[in-house]
């Protein structure tokens, strides 16, 4: 289980951190421990069969060093489609450390079969393995990603690995093969760290993901520094000489919300980010401002990097934003919807009871923003459609907005109104923007059924 959460992190910046991406890592990793006990059974009669367990535990251990630098080797921008692409990484990068660590099962079993009958060997190996995993998980999710990034973790993982294997080979007279486990897992211990600290850009988890941080002069040589979950899980972004400013086009996006509320006093912000749209609310409007990022780590990682300085007038929530409409009493002006996983807005965030619940919770001349990435081309924006037709069954007047089709995919933001009046007001769009009238109709989301990431899946590619 360790390997299945942390691995989820190493290829995260490729594919994201979706449903396809776990079902990739679970279904390797059922492979591999299967494959792996098939091994372990037949090497049992072989010359290996007393040292068997050490031998793979040390094998699991560079294994888990190795992929590391495969995948500082991958490059980024695969013409592949998501779910596809997690299931080739998984399998490359984690199909022989879990085959390894299979193979180590029928060797324990075969050192307890002189001491305990069969059924008792499967319950006990059976129960032990099904505990750690539990401990791992737990440990992992709530504890230690937190503290330490999943390199560190993957890297510990491996000499805990190496130490036993060590041990056991030491214990059994074997001690050429124990100094030959010890060398050349100390090598690879010895040269990740520095590997790792050669990246041009900053790496590091939290609980909820994991992030990367990097600068670079846009086209006209002005530095800008850009938060990103991976190759399409795009964050934020600032210019480094104006850093309040707002850069990104969806944002710009958003700030049409004046055209349509010129005095918006109270606003819900749902995934904020490093806090770069909450501070511009309240700097156009001077509005009280409430924000829901479930990684409540986020906020340091703002102030360090992004200029964020702690408002008095702003409220974080380090909880999920529908979990914060749910349990508050308050009525806002607007709520903003820009929450994601890799380029996936969670499902939950775009039913029609999400939509309900938020209309429920705005004033009477209040609106809703929702931010989206999918394809430009109108006929192809499943997503968008879906999204749109959902809305219509909750609010009376949308305002549907996206980039030009410069780029093959980009950013929507669709505004949906409790009053149709305010949403009639005309927009001066720049030449960037435009604004679509008619839709096609598209699958209805609701908490029942919501296939957002099936909408989405070759966005990117």
């Amino acid at each position: 289980m360790s390997i299945e959460i942390l691995g989820t992190r190493l290829i995260a910046p490729f594919v994201g951190g979706g449903s396809f991406v776990w079902t990739s890592s679970i279904a390797v990793t059922m492979t591999g421990i299967t494959l792996g006990l098939g091994l372990g059974s037949k090497l049992l009669t072989s010359a290996w069969a007393n040292v068997g367990s050490e031998v793979f535990l040390s094998l699991s251990a560079f294994l888990i060093l190795l992929c590391q630098f495969i995948a500082l080797k991958i490059p980024f921008g695969f013409s592949i489609p998501a779910p596809i692409l997690s299931l080739i990484l998984s399998t490359l990068l984690f199909l022989p450390i879990t085959i390894t660590l299979g193979a180590v099962t029928p060797f324990l079993a075969k050192n307890l079969e002189n001491k305990d009958h069969v059924s008792n060997i499967v319950t006990k190996l059976s129960a032990a393995s099904t505990l750690g995993s539990i401990l791992a998980t737990l440990l992992l999710g709530f504890v230690l990603l937190g503290f330490f990034s999943h390199r560190t973790l993957l890297v510990s993982t491996a000499t805990l690995l190496a130490v036993m294997s060590v041990w056991g080979l030491k214990r059994k007279g074997r001690n050429v093969l124990a100094s030959l486990a010890t060398v050349t897992v100390g090598i690879l211990l010895f040269t990740v760290p520095y590997s790792h600290s050669a990246l041009n850009y900053k790496d590091f988890d939290t609980i909820e993901d994991r992030y990367l941080i990097y600068d670079y002069l846009n086209q006209n040589h002005i530095p800008h520094r850009v938060i990103k979950t991976g190759v399409n899980g795009f964050q934020n972004e600032i210019d480094l000489h104006n850093p309040t400013s707002v850069v990104t086009d969806y944002l710009k996006l958003f700030q049409l919300d004046k055209t349509f509320n010129p005095n918006i006093k109270t606003a819900l912000v749902i995934g904020g980010g490093v806090l770069t749209y909450p501070q511009d609310l309240n700097k156009r409007f001077g509005a009280e401002v409430h924000v829901a990022e479930i990684d409540g780590q986020l906020e340091h990682v703002a102030q360090q990097y992004f200029s964020y300085t702690p408002n008095p007038h702003m409220l974080i929530h380090s909880q999920d934003g529908r979990y914060v409409l749910t349990n508050t009493d308050k009525l806002y002006d607007a709520i903003y919807i820009d929450a994601f996983i890799g380029h996936q807005i969670p499902s939950h965030l775009v039913t029609k009871e999400m939509f309900l619940l938020a209309r429920d919770k705005l004033n009477d001349d209040g609106l809703l923003a929702i931010n989206i990435i999918d394809h430009l081309r109108v006929d192809h924006a499943q997503f968008v459609h879906a999204i749109s037709s959902t809305l219509k069954q909750v609010f009376p007047k949308l305002r549907i907005l996206s980039e030009r089709p410069v780029n093959k995919y980009g950013n929507w933001v669709i505004f949906a109104f409790k009053d149709e009046t305010i949403g009639s007001h005309n927009v001066e769009l720049t030449t960037e923007f435009r604004e679509i009238t008619h839709l096609p109709v598209g699958t209805l989301l609701t908490d029942h059924f919501a296939p957002t990431e099936h909408l989405t899946w070759n966005v990117g590619f």
